[in-house]
């Protein structure tokens, strides 16, 4: 395997235990963030399922609106909940609600790795 930059196809990665924890002077800003959303909303967080896939499309619409399409990831993002439905997916993701109305999801994938 050769490893190449392609700005075209760059998501971003972070290590999954510093991301958890939110130590340091790199996710103070983030941590900020979190704890602003925890002191100021009532809320709830839920797996991605086939039962709220649906609730995770409302965001995405409201997230499209004023926005050119061609230049965003709707499109693949709708793709890829609808992934979600399939038992044999690589996909995952949460959910989150406040006052039982979906505000914001995430999607990751699983890969399998050996270094």
């Amino acid at each position: 395997i050769t490893l190449e930059f392609d700005r075209d196809n760059s998501d971003y990665i972070y290590n999954r235990i510093d991301l958890a924890n939110l130590s340091g002077k790199a996710y103070h800003k983030k941590k900020n963030l979190v704890n602003s959303f925890k002191n100021n909303y009532e809320f709830t967080i839920e797996k991605l399922n086939a039962s709220n896939i649906e609730d995770a499309k409302k965001v995405l619409n409201l997230w499209k609106e004023g926005r050119d399409l061609k230049q965003t990831d709707y499109y693949q993002c709708i793709d890829a909940l609808e992934d979600i439905k399939n038992q044999n997916s690589v996909l995952t993701g949460i959910i989150a609600y406040v006052e039982e109305n979906p505000v914001a999801w995430s999607l990751g994938e699983f890969l399998p790795c050996s270094f």
